[in-house]
């Protein structure tokens, strides 16, 4: 078997989409809701939704980003991942399959979610005469689109912000894809103690350090944050693939070994 073959790729993703789509309709419903009962109802009776709009963007942030720790989410059971594992398939076709899931198809319905919600909130606002009559479309996602799109990203902390966002994800695929409970909060739990344990050295090697005594390019530290960032998130996609391949029907109970 070939390791990656498009055609049988195409398969197994259309297979999963139908397989989990009462799944996939839950998940859509419980955005919708999250998203119309924080931002629309307030927008809708005080007309004043720019620090609520602030504040659903970043849940969709989370959504988008913290969605890797529910990589093996529809594989829960021993039945599930029976049906899942024994399709035939490649593992690295299944694992880019599920990465589709948590990255490419949590992305759409949060943003379908929001906008449906919007929706929602206008057509409610204009029956009950209320509120805004403006959708978050134009007054959000149209300027952030025209802000990161047309303009090289050389030397740009917008290429940053991205690649540290897609890291950010990239590591909570790992924990998805290493731990099998409680993903989420194992996850942010290490990356927390790691965090904490970086900054503490960091400030110890700091005080040692004569600073004036250097001079720091720009140019050459975006290049170094820049490709240390690249290289970071390659080895964590490559790392959850080796987990994995590694994944059987019967697991550990607290990790995917």
């Amino acid at each position: 078997m070939k390791n990656f073959s498009f055609p049988r790729f195409a398969q197994l993703l259309k297979w999963d989409l139908l397989m989990n789509k009462k799944y996939a309709l839950h998940l859509f419903l419980g955005m919708f809701m999250a998203f119309f009962l924080l931002r629309e109802l307030p927008v809708m009776f005080n007309g004043n939704g720019e620090g609520m709009t602030g504040f659903v963007m970043m849940l969709m942030w989370c959504y988008m980003m913290f969605g890797g720790c529910w990589l093996f989410s529809t594989m829960k059971t021993q039945s599930q991942r029976t049906a899942f594992l024994m399709q035939p398939a490649s593992n690295l076709e299944k694992f880019v399959v599920r990465c589709i899931f948590v990255t490419v198809v949590w992305a759409l319905m949060a943003v379908a979610a929001f906008l449906l919600s919007d929706l929602l909130r206008v057509l409610l606002s204009y029956v009950l005469r209320t509120g805004s009559h403006q959708f978050a479309f134009s007054s959000f996602f149209l300027p952030a689109f025209s802000h990161f799109s047309g303009v090289p990203f050389v030397n740009d902390l917008k290429s940053l912000f991205l690649l540290g966002l897609v890291w950010h994800h990239s590591l909570f695929l790992l924990g998805g894809a290493f731990f099998r409970r409680h993903q989420f909060i194992f996850t942010a739990l290490v990356l927390f103690v790691v965090s904490q344990a970086l900054t503490i050295i960091g400030v110890a090697i700091g005080y040692n350090i004569n600073w004036d005594e250097y001079t720091i390019d720009m140019n050459v530290l975006y290049y170094y944050i820049l490709f240390g960032l690249i290289a970071a998130i390659i080895l964590n996609y490559v790392l959850s693939y080796r987990i994995f391949t590694r994944m059987q029907i019967i697991n550990n109970k607290w990790m995917n070994a």
